[in-house]
């Protein structure tokens, strides 16, 4: 390898970041020098929500939207994927949203749900894929999506 880079002057220099003298894991600053310093910029540009003049499109692509929160009695009402699908609805309908989930009055036809995977929402319990087939065909969806975490990265686990 030493021999390679020594007759391609030009190969040495692309190839300095990936070539290391000793073994494991490679010091962050070392690897990606930039990286730290760009979130400590991210992180204090103290960028207000209504001040759009001062976003980059880095911060401008991790905004979120409308907050929708359906609240349901406990004791008599159970969390279900189809109670789910009916808040999804629900939540489709409202004016608040409809810039971000609708185009001309109809829904996106890509819809990504992202799920913690618990006893009512898991992907492979075939209520789940019930409801989810329900939304798909009401809306005429190109794609939905349902993702969820990796086991043991529940909600209720502390991360």
């Amino acid at each position: 390898m030493a021999r390679l880079l020594n007759s391609h002057p030009e190969l040495a220099k692309e190839m300095v970041s990936m070539v290391r003298d000793t073994p494991g894991k490679p010091n962050i600053e070392d690897s990606q020098p930039g990286l730290l310093g760009t979130i400590v910029d991210i992180a204090n540009c103290s960028v207000v929500a209504a001040d759009n003049r001062r976003r980059t499109d880095a911060i401008q692509s991790c905004l979120t939207g409308p907050t929708f929160a359906a609240i349901r009695s406990g004791k008599h009402d159970h969390s279900s994927a189809l109670g789910h699908a009916k808040d999804s609805d629900t939540m489709v309908q409202l004016p608040e949203f409809e810039k971000a989930a609708l185009i001309d009055g109809i829904l996106k036809p890509v819809v990504i749900i992202s799920v913690d995977g618990g006893p009512d929402e898991n992907l492979r319990y075939p209520k789940t894929i019930q409801a989810a087939t329900i939304l798909f065909k009401k809306y005429n969806l190109d794609a939905l999506f349902m993702v969820m975490n990796a086991p043991g990265r529940s909600t209720f686990n502390e991360v």
